[in-house]
């Protein structure tokens, strides 16, 4: 998806995406990029398009489309805000409009480019502060958003939790995902032995000095570290199943987690 600063538009966008990937593929489960609801380098238009969770405008209308297309909607993520903070959230709507989950994303993209371009994710939101894993028709899923795929740690603790899934809504710059996206999103499957659905941000969004690029290419990856499907560079959607019979075949073949020591 190409979210930009325009929440409204961005969330009509977002409707028409659900709808045809749901008539397309009959998904009973669906994915949407990181900032699904806004995406800018501007502050202040992000913070005034944060919701609560409680009480949120577009999460309210994909509360009513989760309901009715019967199907789970996984938010990437969406700027929350509770006690006066502000959040990178992801957030999981069941089937029948009622929250699932939640989750904070935990480490925040405060970065100096080779190019020159510099981020700073702190100054727009707090960190989270606990991993998060949630049950979908049986098959545990482990929730993290974009910059946390470099930290392992974090991926080798939702798989400790029993998670069979793990996803990675991102909105990775074109920068670093050149470089890095595809090894970093492999790499989590393979030594985590899990399904990976990351779902990124493509094309442009408005920051001071003129647009950024985000990398798209969002995929989803098996146990053995195999791209099962993949996005082209435009908006749209990919979609798998999740065997479970070969997930067990791959942990019991290559048993790493039973291998796997502490390092003191």
């Amino acid at each position: 998806m190409n979210s930009r600063d325009d929440k409204a538009a961005n969330l009509a966008k977002l409707e028409t995406l659900i709808r045809a990937a749901h008539q397309a593929d009959h998904a009973d489960y669906i994915l949407t990029p990181e900032h699904s609801f806004c995406m800018t380098a501007d502050k202040a238009t992000m913070h005034a398009a944060a919701e609560t969770l409680e009480d949120g405008e577009g999460l309210r209308r994909m509360a009513d489309l989760a309901r009715e297309l019967n199907t789970t909607i996984h938010i990437g993520s969406i700027l929350t805000k509770r006690d006066g903070r502000y959040y990178n959230t992801s957030v999981v709507i069941g089937p029948d409009g009622n929250q699932l989950a939640s989750y904070d994303k935990m480490h925040r993209y405060d970065v100096d480019l080779p190019s020159g371009l510099s981020y700073r994710e702190s100054d727009t939101n707090d960190a989270g502060d606990a991993a998060v894993t949630y049950d979908h028709n049986g098959i545990s899923v482990g929730m993290s958003v974009c910059y946390d795929v470099r930290f392992g740690a974090l991926y080798l603790a939702l798989a400790a939790r029993g998670a069979q899934v793990i996803t990675i809504p991102a909105a990775f710059t074109f920068e670093t995902g050149a470089a890095h996206w595809d090894t970093l999103v492999r790499a989590r499957a393979i030594e985590t032995q899990c399904y990976v659905a990351a779902a990124g941000q493509v094309g442009s969004f408005p920051a001071p000095g003129g647009d950024r690029a985000n990398f798209g290419n969002s995929q989803i990856v098996d146990p053995w570290g195999k791209v099962l499907a993949r996005c082209s560079d435009v908006e749209g959607w990919a979609s798998a199943s999740i065997d479970q019979a070969y997930q067990s075949r791959v942990r019991q073949n290559l048993p790493v987690a039973r291998h796997r020591r502490a390092i003191a």
